[in-house]
């Protein structure tokens, strides 16, 4: 069956209003995606999709969610997904869970031969009329955890020290985090902040503000075990 074109699926009386083409990036790099509206019969407006994030991405799979809104009503959206290895030979349509004006839905690694590398996922939103919107997504699972090294603190004062380390990945560094708590009273001081990231150089300055502003001399416990790929 051939995916490209929604007015292929069965509707083909209906009119396409608009199509685009435009780049996405997101945070696993997701590529780009087309967007097609059809209308038919008196009702001529077609769902909108909107605010489309892929997260929970591992080798396991990933979790879509999406904004769908109608004028009438939502009947169903509908997310076949399928590898780019052999094209569509492992194909699984299924419809979302609708909660609200919010889609979820969860592809799953185990349904499609537990292979990595691209996937395609669809999103067809109809409403109550036979109007359709249909909008695609190519995510990339692959199982290389990023390294870390090089790992420096500097700039150290009364009001803390500064955390650098390289970061690397084959496919890109979505983020790194840098857990730190002092070691009195275990985590009650803990703080998970994101550092910020410049090319291969990921920064993080701790301030003794964030943990209570001890009086004496604490020992600080620092984790730089969170750095995720764009695709991890």
């Amino acid at each position: 069956m051939d995916y490209s074109n929604p007015a292929k699926q069965g509707d083909t009386t209906g009119k396409e209003i608009s199509v685009g083409n435009y780049y996405y990036r997101g945070n696993n790099d997701t590529v780009w995606t087309k967007v097609y509206r059809y209308m038919g019969g008196s009702d001529t407006t077609a769902p909108t999709i909107s605010n489309v994030k892929v997260t929970d991405v591992s080798t396991n799979g990933y979790t879509i969610t999406c904004n769908v809104t109608d004028n009438v009503g939502i009947a169903r959206v509908s997310f076949p997904t399928w590898t780019k290895e052999n094209d569509q030979d492992d194909i699984i349509w299924r419809d979302g869970t609708i909660s609200g004006n919010t889609v979820t839905f969860r592809v799953n690694a185990s349904e499609h031969n537990n292979e990595l590398g691209w996937y395609a996922t669809h999103i067809y939103a109809y409403d109550t009329s036979g109007n359709y919107s249909f909008e695609e997504r190519l995510i990339y699972l692959e199982n290389t955890k990023p390294i870390i090294s090089n790992i420096k603190i500097t700039d150290r004062n009364n009001t803390g020290y500064t955390v650098t380390c390289n970061v690397s990945d084959n496919v890109g560094i979505a983020r790194v985090a840098f857990p730190t708590w002092t070691l009195k009273n275990d985590q009650d001081d803990i703080i998970w902040k994101d550092g910020s990231v410049s090319g291969n150089t990921a920064t993080f300055r701790v301030n003794i503000s964030d943990h209570n502003n001890p009086t004496s001399r604490q020992n600080y416990h620092i984790h730089i075990g969170q750095a995720m790929s764009r695709s991890s």
